[in-house]
């Protein structure tokens, strides 16, 4: 039981991002009237900060705040708004409409029970309400060599988490899927429900944490099937390093009589043309009593081009 973790034309986000810009330079370039108190923050300028994609509000804010340091507490307030109206706005979308998310596509290199070059696709999508947030991801491994499959790993999650208002409390509850025959299994199928708890949550920094029980099911290729009963926990954590650059991981574990798992992804993503990103990704995953024959750990580096996609 590991989990893991406005559409638009790139060239309109990257001529919007242009023009929202120079904009908000030549609001930001009229100085205050010399003598005058300071001033609060110009309409122009809330109004090109309501208006921008969310990828482009950081650098946005970073232009206002040093440019009207004195407003700084009033910006970072406009930008939770903007963000709670955005939740709220989300609820009320159709299922597509709201959706946000990525696909990625490239190639990773496997060591372990499996020590090759493949092909590597996921696609992420989410969407975030104000009181309930989906998730969907996808992940396919794959090689084949003269005809014949030398590598397989498939994987899908699902979590739904409610957040409780006036308080950094969470529900959470998931289902997750996965398929590696190279790594022993047929098929194994877990789910669990918990509480979690942001830690951080702010424009550059991201931390949450859960845990609550639940049940896997695998069947493996050479050892009886197993049904195990544990302890499921979850970390993510996210830091924006700068306006472009991006670190996460998601480090979870599942923890029960049997066979104990453990699933940390750790990537570096960077932002290069529009919704275009690359990502660089570590996944290491480790199983205390594997199947026979079967090692116990594995993993994968990934180098994958990104395209991200999010509702205006």
């Amino acid at each position: 039981m590991v989990f893991a973790g406005s559409c638009g034309d790139p060239e309109g986000m990257v001529t919007h991002r242009a023009l929202a810009t120079f904009a908000i330079l030549a609001v930001a370039a009229s100085p205050p009237v010399s003598g005058a108190a300071p001033a609060s923050l110009p309409l122009e300028a809330r109004a090109i900060l309501t208006e921008a994609y969310p990828k482009e509000r950081q650098t946005l804010v970073n232009v206002l705040k040093r440019t009207y340091p004195d407003s700084s507490d009033e910006i970072d307030r406009l930008v939770r708004q903007i963000d709670e109206q955005r939740k709220v706005k989300v609820e009320e979308m159709g299922l597509v409409e709201g959706l946000r998310g990525e696909v990625a596509a490239g190639a990773y290199y496997s060591s372990g029970n499996t020590k090759e070059w493949g092909v590597s696709g996921t696609a992420a999508l989410r969407r975030e309400g104000k009181r309930w947030v989906h998730s969907l991801d996808v992940l396919a491994d794959v090689k084949t060599e003269s005809g014949e499959r030398t590598s397989e790993r498939i994987a899908a999650a699902y979590f739904l988490r409610r957040n409780f208002a006036g308080t950094k409390w969470f529900g959470s509850a998931g289902l997750r899927y996965e398929r590696d025959p190279f790594a022993g299994f047929s098929r194994r199928f877990g789910q669990f429900f918990g509480a979690g708890y942001q830690i951080v949550n702010n424009d550059r920094v991201k931390w949450d944490v859960m845990a609550g029980p639940g049940l896997r099911e695998t069947r493996s290729l050479d050892d009886p099937n197993d049904s195990q009963f544990g302890l499921y926990a979850r970390t993510t954590f996210a830091l924006q390093i700068t306006d472009t650059l991006r670190f996460a991981e998601d480090l979870s574990s599942a923890v029960g009589s049997g066979n104990d798992s453990y699933l940390s992804t750790t990537s570096l993503t960077t932002d290069i043309y529009g919704g275009f990103a690359l990502r660089l990704s570590l996944v290491g995953e480790l199983e205390t009593r594997p199947p026979s024959n079967r090692r116990k750990l594995d993993t994968y580096s990934r180098a994958t081009l990104v395209y991200l996609f999010q509702p205006h």
